[in-house]
């Protein structure tokens, strides 16, 4: 069971269960799989589709209890953990406790950059959400000027809501 090819093997189930569309099945079987073999060089893309079977199942649930076994796993492998965090903290919409773990995401430059830069998207969510318009406005500005694709797009809406917020309607029409 601990050879070579029953690692792979494992992993290729879990993939194969993504691709036949049991979502929940794959992110049961990516988290055995993980959490078995955190050590292992393919972890970090294996906590990826983790978390894309996650957010496939879409609930919220389901992600917190993936972060906090990972969390008591590993607490140490951000590499392990963001992933998880942000299917986790997008699922349950920004809730304010997730302000932490967002923040050292975003900060870890060790991490890969869409993980940081959609660490830094779900920041300003949660100051917009918590009636900061202002920081939440600065942090969209930002990714949308450095930012291009799905997070940059993202920015762009926030932008919006957050002007409309601020009564700003022309400039958030123009947004």
């Amino acid at each position: 069971p601990e050879s070579d090819i029953a690692i792979r093997a494992a992993l290729r189930g879990a993939l194969a269960a993504g691709n036949s569309g049991d979502a929940a099945e794959a992110a049961r079987r990516y988290g055995l799989w993980v959490t078995a073999h955190p050590g292992d060089p393919g972890a970090p893309a294996a906590a990826h589709s983790w978390a894309d079977a996650l957010r496939d199942v879409g609930d919220p649930g389901a992600a917190k209890d993936a972060l906090t076994e990972l969390q008591e796993l590993s607490e140490d492998r951000t590499d392990l953990i963001a992933p998880i965090s942000l299917a986790w903290a997008r699922l349950a919409g920004v809730p304010p406790e997730s302000g932490a773990i967002l923040e050292l995401i975003a900060e870890d430059e060790s991490l890969a950059a869409p993980d940081r830069a959609e660490a830094l998207l779900l920041r300003a969510h949660l100051y917009r959400n918590q009636g900061d318009a202002p920081r939440a406005r600065q942090v969209y500005e930002v990714l949308i000027r450095d930012v291009p694709g799905q997070v940059g797009a993202e920015a762009q809406e926030g932008l919006a809501e957050t002007l409309s917020i601020e009564g700003r309607i022309d400039e958030a029409a123009e947004a």
